[in-house]
């Protein structure tokens, strides 16, 4: 019961956060999810050096700076500006590519794949989760994109992932009897992620009365990517976590554990609402 009273507490802070930094603007939401970035690399390359392999920390923060200003400063830049921050993430990887060389370890890639792979685990979910709460034309007058902003996007996305998330939790905790996956995560049960998966579809219902920029089969579409792909982002994590042998991945959240934890399901699941976002808007 202590357990999920400390859980709820620090969920409901987490979504005060979450929710009015997306409500403010842009660039608070952009801001509030650049750190929070940079807090789940910093748990990722500490799972890492916990199983004695050190990432290019400084370089993998870099790069993943300039995968990140690619979404947050499209409005604002001119596309040559674009072209040339591309070509300083090519030398970036490159450079990161070519140290591995020079490196005196037995196993030099080890590190160089630790520093590369949370870029594109960690970092291209939230780049792309900040496009899709923009809506952009080229204007080819000006050589730069004309972009609008939409708060609704990110937020019934998150309310419909919580819902399912929650709901799955109380649902597995409660009844799950018939385990997803054992040998990565003991505790999932096809009972949670079929009651998650329900309760994302009656909060995509829900949120298609105060959105009208999506339609309800829409909206309904989004709850079934959040209902496959956020349980396979968790057990992702899980399968990471259980190959560095760490149950939490932090401790920055009460109830939750660290924020990759908060964000497994997240991290599979955005791209895929971008992708699909990207689809409906070119209908």
């Amino acid at each position: 019961m202590r357990t999920l009273i400390t859980r709820s507490a620090s969920g409901a802070l987490f979504v005060v956060l979450i929710i009015g930094s997306i409500t403010w603007n842009f660039y608070s939401f952009a801001l509030l999810f650049y750190l929070i970035l940079l807090l789940a690399h910093f748990e990722f390359f500490r799972l890492l050096e916990e199983n004695d392999i050190e990432p290019l920390k400084i370089p993998g923060y870099f790069l993943s700076t300039l995968f990140y200003s690619l979404a947050v400063f499209l409005p604002d830049m001119k596309l040559t500006n674009h072209f040339f921050l591309l070509l300083l993430i090519l030398l970036v990887i490159s450079s990161i590519l070519i140290s591995g060389l020079y490196r005196k370890e037995k196993y030099p890639f080890r590190e160089i794949f630790g520093t590369l792979f949370p870029v594109f685990y960690i970092t291209v979910p939230f780049m792309l989760f900040i496009l899709s709460a923009n809506t952009c034309d080229y204007i080819p007058s000006m050589n730069r994109f004309n972009c609008t902003y939409d708060s609704f996007a990110p937020i019934g996305f998150f309310i419909i992932l919580w819902t399912n998330d929650s709901i799955a939790y109380l649902a597995g905790s409660y009844f799950g009897r018939h385990k997803l996956f054992p040998s990565v995560s003991p505790n999932k049960s096809w009972e949670g992620v079929i009651a998650g998966f329900t309760s994302g579809m009656i909060a995509a219902y829900c949120v298609s009365y105060y959105y009208e920029g999506l339609t309800l089969w829409s909206w309904i579409g989004v709850s079934v990517i959040i209902g496959i792909f956020a349980p396979l982002g968790d057990l992702i994590e899980s399968k990471i976590k259980r190959s560095a042998r760490s149950k939490n991945s932090g401790n920055i959240m009460p109830g939750h554990g660290g924020v990759l934890d908060r964000f497994d399901g997240f991290l599979l699941a955005a791209p895929v609402y971008w992708g699909y976002l990207t689809i409906l808007k070119n209908l």
